[in-house]
């Protein structure tokens, strides 16, 4: 839904590092371009974490997907940066 909607999105972390071990993952996590705001209106079933660093938790059916905005500098393809 993220890409669908414009914006990059990534699996990252240790779900990652499971699958490409030939493990369960226990979770996921995602990070996009999207902020945790925009998130939150792509995901109806999303609630919104952190003080410091916005995360957004989406629920899906029983699991959380923890979805992070990028930081620091990103250049976005095709931008010419």
């Amino acid at each position: 839904r993220l890409n669908k909607s414009g914006y990059e999105a990534y699996l990252v972390g240790g779900g990652v590092r499971d699958l490409l071990l030939g493990k369960q993952p226990k979770d996921f996590d995602i990070t996009t371009s999207a902020t945790p705001e925009q998130v939150r209106k792509l995901f109806r079933n999303c609630r919104l974490v952190g003080r410091r660093f916005r995360l957004a938790h989406v629920m899906f059916g029983p699991e959380i997907i923890e979805v992070a905005t990028f930081r620091g500098h990103h250049e976005h393809a095709g931008d010419g940066k």
